[in-house]
């Protein structure tokens, strides 16, 4: 668990709200990745924000949401405790449908299946690494980065993961995650990204919003970012002086008065 407030209240206060979704959708088509599919809550809670929103005002923009994960038995535990779950019992029949997919592809093959759930709203799923299934993905517009914690799963919140993202995404993309470890920063800024604080939810005083540009970001990290890291204890002193002198490159200080 990320916070205290429970998975459906996060998936909205983190990320459907903090990312405008509704309102970003009223002006353009958009390609939202949720990576971490788990039990579905971010991909549904979006999901379900667009569809009430489209059944009161009604728009032509289309959503196309994109789901990674590498172990789809996070959506079976969901769906065996819709009691516990219940966001999950508007989605039963595609979620039922991506896992029978699931269940029959052979040990090479992965999954990749795509569901109309409106006549303005897809849901893509893939499983299998999320470094490679991106490479196939449509270019996004927006990134709930949600896999399990840098500690659990390391490899997926790395400069060259990053990287990876940061060159599929469209020019105006935006990335909100859970996260506000320092390495998840670093790695972030590393890759290309710009980087600020994202909103607190429950227990957790900050997030991490990040983005292609500067301007879509309410409260961008300032050059302190750099005197902090100095004095990390998460890195050795070599390592805190060579990320130093390559983060100081970055454009986001040029941009920042703080």
């Amino acid at each position: 668990m990320h916070s205290s407030i429970g998975p459906l209240e996060e998936a909205l206060a983190l990320y459907v709200e903090q990312s405008a979704l509704c309102q970003a959708l009223s002006s353009e088509s958009l390609v939202l990745w949720d990576c971490g599919l788990g039990a579905g809550t971010n991909a549904f809670a979006a999901i379900a924000a667009v569809l009430g929103a489209q059944a009161e005002a009604p728009s032509n923009h289309r959503l196309q949401v994109v789901s990674f994960e590498n172990d789809l038995s996070g959506l079976e535990l969901a769906l065996e405790n819709e009691k516990i779950l219940p966001y999950i019992a508007q989605f039963r029949e595609p979620a039922n449908h991506v896992l029978d997919r699931w269940r029959k592809l052979g040990p090479d093959e992965s999954l990749r299946e795509t569901i109309s759930i409106s006549s303005n709203v897809t849901w893509t799923v893939f499983d299998g690494d999320f470094r490679t299934a991106l490479e196939r993905a449509p270019a996004p517009d927006l990134i709930y980065y949600d896999f399990y914690s840098p500690k659990v799963c390391p490899d997926l919140w790395t400069k060259e993961v990053f990287s990876l993202v940061h060159s599929r995404s469209n020019p105006k993309c935006r990335l909100f995650t859970y996260s506000s470890a320092t390495r998840v920063h670093v790695a972030l800024l590393d890759s290309g990204f710009y980087v600020g604080r994202g909103q607190s939810t429950g227990a957790k005083n900050h997030t991490t919003a990040a983005a292609m540009r500067m301007e879509d970001l309410k409260s961008p990290l300032g050059p302190s970012f750099l005197s902090r890291l100095e004095r990390s204890h998460i890195y050795s002193l070599e390592e805190r002086a060579v990320l130093r002198a390559r983060l100081s490159l970055h454009p986001q200080w040029r941009q920042s008065i703080t």
